[in-house]
Order: structure tokens, then C-alpha cells, then sequence
């Protein structure tokens, strides 16, 4: 029932493609979940081998990872993106981090080079909030 008057009052971003970076089994399911919800079309990968074969055939509008992943961490991720931004020469896409509990840790990946973060556990208000700065 929550959903459902989440979904019917929100604003729908049915033309966003969200690449969404993380290896928390939970985290991906709320997140995914919310981010349908809002009508984001979502592409999930886990490792940044999957980040680069995504890349290869999606040019996302934004992408979420959780800056510390099991075999890599979200620097690696913007890194990654910012160069692929390069090589097709498309304005910078926001990168979003996703934080554990933190605003200290937020704080350092917005002065790393994300755009924005969000802590969790996820807040559907607070998710559609960060999402709405960048479309």
C-alpha cells in the first residue's frame, strides 16, 4: 500500500536509466525497488567488470555505488565512468554514492567527486529527493 501512494504522488522518471553499483543483496533489492517504483529503468552490477561490460552498451543518466565494495570501491566506479564519459564525449553523468550510516563518510566521497550521496538504510523520500536534483 505504501508503494502505491508513493507511486501515484511522485513525479515519474521514466526515461532514467540508473546504473546501480553494489554487492548488498538487501541494499540492491530496496534500492532497486524504489527506483522502480519512481520509473527508472535500473541496470545492476556488482563487480567492475560488470560496471565496464554495462558501460559497453548503456550510457547511463545516473549511477549509484556504494563506495565500499567487496573487490573494488566507488572511486574506482567514478574513475571508471569519468572515463568513459571521455571517450564519448558526453556531459558528466551524476554519480551518487551510497554510504553506510555516515555523513562523515558522505561528506569525503562529495569531496572525492560525487555528486551527491545517500546513506542507508534507504529512505524513499530522501532517495527520490537526491534523485530529483538531477533530473
Amino acid at each position: 500500500m505504501e508503494e502505491r501512494k508513493l507511486n501515484d504522488a511522485l513525479t515519474q522518471f521514466d526515461t532514467l536509466t540508473v546504473l546501480l553499483v553494489e554487492t548488498n543483496t538487501n541494499t540492491v533489492g530496496v534500492l532497486g525497488r524504489y527506483l522502480e517504483i519512481f520509473g527508472a529503468a535500473v541496470v545492476r552490477a556488482v563487480s567492475m567488470p560488470e560496471v565496464e561490460e554495462c558501460l559497453s552498451f548503456i550510457t547511463p543518466d545516473v549511477v549509484m555505488t556504494n563506495v565500499q565494495l567487496e573487490k573494488a570501491n566507488g572511486l574506482i566506479v567514478l574513475t571508471t565512468i569519468r572515463e568513459h564519459e571521455r571517450g564519448i564525449k558526453r556531459p558528466q553523468i551524476p554519480i551518487i554514492a551510497i554510504v553506510d550510516y555516515s555523513d562523515v563518510e558522505g561528506e569525503i566521497a562529495l569531496s572525492a567527486g560525487f555528486q551527491a550521496y545517500i546513506r542507508t538504510p534507504i529512505e524513499p523520500i530522501r532517495l527520490y529527493a537526491t534523485m530529483r536534483q538531477f533530473v
